[in-house]
């Protein structure tokens, strides 16, 4: 699909950062920035510190996003795949359906889903997001990862208006913030990312306990119910 022609991936060599020219998303004037063109890549001088933003949410529309009093339009990305991330995802949500999928509409208490939205930023730059009200499936999932924890330590600082629920800020946020129950293919659970650390939460559909009991045990398959022993198969 016409989604998956879009790359945020970052290329660290030789005192570069490289990005695809085309089908990267990135916040600031790569000419003015001492960027140039080699092939079908940009590379710039690896003293911008440049690093990708990755948000897994549902499709609020286009992501809106201020730097530098520039404005830039970020599309949203979805992939056409199954929400979850084994053979074993909690019911009632596995079986292969796909995505968006949350507590309200159908009892599913993950949010293990790889769609959202990607771009390239500087570091230290100040951002605004302006991210569109919404208020269906997975309304409460937003969650935001900066960079890389093995890399260099970087930072930034974003603020978010529009919705109601996701508004705040000014927030610094490093490239060294949590990842707890944040995984390759999605995070587990809402309460997760550098934004809901920022925000001290919001009103979600369902939590962490909520995904613990609709892990499979390791014996029968079963959900657990009430057990105070969490055993669940591995994958």
């Amino acid at each position: 699909g016409a989604s998956l022609a879009q790359t945020d991936a970052l290329i660290f060599y030789g005192g570069w950062s490289y990005f695809d020219t085309a089908q990267a998303h990135v916040t600031f004037d790569a000419a003015s920035n001492g960027c140039v063109e080699d092939g079908t890549w940009t590379k710039c001088p690896s003293s911008l510190g440049l690093r990708n933003v990755r948000i897994y949410s549902p499709d609020r529309g286009a992501l809106i996003v201020t730097a530098a009093s520039v404005v830039y339009s970020i599309p949203y990305r979805i992939v056409s795949r199954y929400m979850g991330y084994s053979a074993y995802d909690t019911a009632p949500c596995s079986g292969g359906a796909f995505g968006p999928q949350d507590y309200n509409s159908n009892a599913c208490a993950q949010r293990v889903w790889p769609s959202g939205y990607t771009f390239i930023v500087k570091q230290s730059e100040s951002l605004g997001l302006y991210v569109a009200p919404f208020g269906g499936v997975m309304a409460d999932t937003f969650v935001m990862e900066y960079s890389e924890p093995q890399m260099d330590a970087t930072s930034i600082t974003v603020s978010v208006t529009g919705d109601t629920a996701l508004s705040g800020g000014p927030c610094t946020i490093s490239s060294t913030h949590t990842r707890s129950f944040i995984t390759q293919y999605g995070p587990l659970v809402p309460q997760s990312g550098a934004w809901w650390n920022c925000k001290n939460g919001w009103s979600v559909s369902s939590g962490v306990d909520a995904f613990v009991q609709q892990l499979p045990t390791l014996n029968t398959g079963k959900i657990m119910s009430g057990s105070s022993i969490v055993s669940v198969k591995a994958a």
